[in-house]
């Protein structure tokens, strides 16, 4: 039951996160913005990568030990991080665009995260007091 929860919450905000990137690419595009539209796909595909990463490591970690759970995570995390400033490095070496482009990409899914923890609290206050 709690791992259906998490798959469907999971593949809830992958494909919100996808509406919301679609929507700032085409703006980009439209605004004559490419290198931003650029740099948005390649923020959000390493940040859509990322939060998929975190949800198998969850899945395949929740019958381990706690040592081997932090030294696996440990690890992910620095092979992110350096994925992370190889693309910071090298969006911001094309152009300040692309960087704010792959900034804006990388915090889009975070910030889809929270725009449906906010509108589920809200949705679920309105249902309660009813």
């Amino acid at each position: 039951m709690i791992k259906d929860d998490f798959a469907k919450f999971r593949l809830n905000i992958l494909a919100k996160s996808l509406i919301v990137g679609a929507i700032v690419i085409i703006a980009g595009l439209l605004l004559k913005q490419r290198l931003f539209s650029l740099g948005y796909l390649i923020g959000l595909l390493v940040s859509i990568s990322h939060f998929s990463n975190i949800y198998s490591s969850i899945r395949a970690l929740s019958s381990q030990q706690i040592k081997k759970i932090k030294l696996y995570l440990s690890l992910r995390y620095i092979l992110f991080y350096f994925a992370l400033a190889f693309v910071l490095i090298a969006s911001l070496r094309k152009d300040i665009s692309m960087f704010i482009g792959t900034i804006t990409g990388f915090l889009s899914i975070k910030f889809v995260i929270y725009a449906d923890s906010f509108v589920g609290k809200k949705w679920t206050q309105q249902s309660l007091s009813k």
